[in-house]
């Protein structure tokens, strides 16, 4: 039997952020024309584990893989921006794995996190780290936990029967199509062969 694995996407929102024009003047909101533009820039992404979609004055990171932006740092001018705040809201949920040959199985179960305050200092956004693959805060300290076994604690809680009979579920679903395609398959062995005895 394979395992399901906790997996996390987040929604990152910047507010309250004042430009500044040439002048050093101050001028309020995110999108108020001082001439130049404000660009975020996400560190160490691979190009091929996101999709990134540009409209108007939205960027969106489309996941296509497993890597994730966890963990990862978002730059930008601070020349240009001040007062800039910017808050996570994470959603858990798991993927049930059945074979090496298939891709996982989200369950339906799903835990939203409040929102967070992300640590931004020296023209950096540092987004939380799921993992414990870098150096950035890591997701259970953002959310107020002690430590991982805390944030798992919480985020299964009292559903944990509920997503262990998911699993069970998804992997009996997964493992029936099989048993169906096989004897589909081969029904229509034993007629096209019945038919060549025939002729």
């Amino acid at each position: 039997m394979k395992k399901a694995i906790l997996s996390l996407t987040g929604v990152l929102l910047l507010l309250a952020c004042e430009q500044q024009n040439k002048a050093g003047e101050k001028v309020s909101g995110l999108g108020k024309p001082t001439g130049e533009e404000i660009h975020f820039t996400v560190n160490e992404l691979s190009e091929e584990d996101f999709d990134v979609v540009e409209r108007n004055d939205t960027t969106y990171y489309l996941k296509q893989l497993h890597e994730g932006l966890e963990g990862k740092d978002i730059q930008f001018d601070r020349s240009l921006v001040s007062d800039l705040s910017a808050k996570v809201r994470f959603g858990f949920g798991f993927l049930q794995y059945t074979t090496d040959d298939n891709s996982a199985i989200p369950l339906e179960f799903t835990k939203q996190s409040k929102w967070s305050d992300l640590q931004i200092k020296d023209g950096v956004i540092e987004i939380p780290d799921l993992n414990g693959n870098s150096n950035n805060r890591k997701v259970y300290e953002t959310l107020g936990f002690q430590d991982r076994k805390e944030l798992l604690e919480w985020i299964a809680g009292d559903e944990l029967e509920e997503i262990k009979n998911e699993s069970i579920q998804a992997q009996i679903n997964f493992y029936q199509s099989l048993l169906k395609k096989k004897n589909n398959t081969k029904a229509v062995a034993l007629s096209i062969f019945g038919r060549q005895m025939l002729s």
